[in-house]
């Protein structure tokens, strides 16, 4: 007996825990960041792309299919969580009203179900460069699901996905917009406040020694013009300048050949804007995160109570709607990680719900690492302490609140 049943101990203790634990995944909330567009405000030089500014790209679109691609795999392949054919009382896809959003959604729904027999319209990739598969997804874990060919083009159904997409309308949108000033005057009135504060205003003083006479040399020299001046910029038109090298250097198209120490500047420059200045203000947070957090509150509440709803709901949004969420859940500490506060096209915060010996909680990930929620064990939440984060974010009469001045 005893040479027998050690060999079998041993096999059990080797066994990755999911399958010896009694874990079951129960539903799925995520949240992805479009995929790769054009510069919305700062151009390098005219005519850079054959789109308007912050549009989505061919490249975008091939990387929102291949994320559908990734997350079927995960969900439908290996681990037999959604159906292999769509089935709209399992999965939800909202998005916001911006077109690069809807067009990220579309792109992304055809590489969930990716059309067989459906008629499809071809997309062409414009910007093929030789490590583009290697970074065209941030996320952790890959199933090789992308080859040289579904890198040139992919087809899909435009029409079939228009009708599965759930599409929030810009106007009102308290959901992805609700920060605007426009959808909320309170919100406008803090942060018009808060930019003209001492501490912001000493901020600016600081790029302005230290930042942004790099950036000027950089573009004004390599562009052999004066394009711009010290006192054109500030916080928000600097960002501009990062974003456009952001975008361009994904696609491989040439952008302002800032050192190390500049790209560094203007980085911390982007976290001053989101975390010192959009998401300082409690009010503001949440503000920008009710919605959501109700929305999520109410999928979860009717799977564990009434066994209904959907199991996977997909978000398709904007990085300050990731940033938003981060800016309650994080300790402010790590809001300084640059992965943060640089969100990459094509991102997920991820929230899985489980359940373990009648037992629930909440599993955080972004872009497949753990998120150290604070308000809970690591990354694992019970229903108890997400709960806390629901009433002490959820704002009850939003209209009433954005518009009591």
């Amino acid at each position: 007996m005893k040479s027998s049943f050690y060999p079998i101990l041993l096999t059990l203790l080797l066994l990755p825990l999911s399958c010896i634990s009694n874990a079951k995944l129960i539903q799925v909330l995520q949240i992805t960041r479009h995929g790769a567009r054009t510069p919305t405000a700062f151009e390098f030089k005219p005519n850079q792309y054959p789109h308007i500014l912050g549009e989505l790209t061919s490249l975008g679109k091939i990387q929102q299919y291949h994320l559908g691609q990734e997350m079927r795999q995960r969900y439908v392949n290996k681990y037999k969580f959604i159906s292999p054919d769509f089935d709209p009382s399992e999965v939800v896809v909202k998005s916001s009203g911006k077109p690069r959003v809807v067009e990220s959604a579309l792109s992304f729904i055809n590489g969930l179900y990716p059309q067989t027999e459906r008629k499809g319209m071809t997309i062409e990739n414009s910007y093929l460069h030789d490590s583009l598969i290697d970074k065209i997804l941030p996320h952790s874990e890959r199933h090789n699901t992308i080859d040289d060919l579904s890198m040139k083009n992919i087809s899909i159904d435009l029409e079939w996905a228009e009708k599965v997409l759930h599409v929030i309308p810009m106007e009102k949108d308290m959901f992805f917009h609700a920060d605007q000033g426009k959808n909320c005057p309170l919100v406008n009135s803090k942060l018009k406040a808060l930019k003209t504060s001492e501490k912001i205003q000493n901020l600016e003083r600081i790029f302005k020694q230290g930042v942004y006479p790099q950036i000027v040399d950089v573009i004004n020299s390599e562009l052999n013009i004066e394009r711009l001046s010290i006192d054109s910029l500030d916080i928000i038109t600097a960002k501009r300048v990062l974003d456009n090298h952001r975008c361009n250097t994904f696609h491989n198209v040439e952008s302002p050949s800032f050192n190390q120490t500049t790209l560094k500047l203007l980085e911390e420059l982007r976290h001053t804007h989101i975390y010192e200045i959009l998401y300082k203000d409690h009010s503001v947070k949440s503000v920008a995160v009710s919605k959501l957090l109700e929305d999520f509150q109410n999928y979860i509440h009717k799977r564990l109570h009434h066994n209904e709803g959907p199991k996977y709901v997909v978000y398709s949004a904007h990085d300050h709607n990731i940033e938003a969420l981060f800016s309650i859940l994080l300790e402010e500490s790590l809001l300084e990680d640059r992965k943060y506060f640089m969100v990459e096209f094509a991102s997920t915060l991820t929230i899985e719900l489980h359940s373990d010996n009648d037992s629930y909680y909440l599993k955080f990930l972004y872009n497949d690492e753990p998120l150290p929620v604070k308000w809970c064990e690591s990354n694992h939440c019970s229903i108890q302490e997400f709960q806390k984060i629901i009433q002490t974010f959820v704002v009850s009469d939003l209209h009433h609140v954005c518009n009591n001045l």
